[in-house]
């Protein structure tokens, strides 16, 4: 059996919320801090820019992961 490094993720609320275009250069200051992974929490899903994300991811080797807020006015 091979072992797998897990590897440490950081979240954007460290930082900041709501996640939005502006935010996306946290990716590359995660990656700076030595993170093995960032998460983009999804508060107003119109804020989200998914070139402007894509196009940090490109620049690191993270992992990006997605997490979501939800409340009672929020359909899965």
């Amino acid at each position: 059996m091979t072992s797998k490094n897990i590897g440490i993720g950081v979240n954007a609320w460290v930082w900041t919320s709501p996640f939005d275009a502006a935010s996306c250069s946290l990716i590359a200051k995660a990656y700076g801090m030595g993170f093995d992974a960032f998460t983009v929490p999804i508060e107003d899903p119109a804020l989200i820019d998914i070139d402007a994300i894509k196009s940090q991811r490109e620049k690191t080797p993270l992992r990006l992961n997605v997490s979501g807020a939800y409340g009672p006015d929020r359909d899965l």
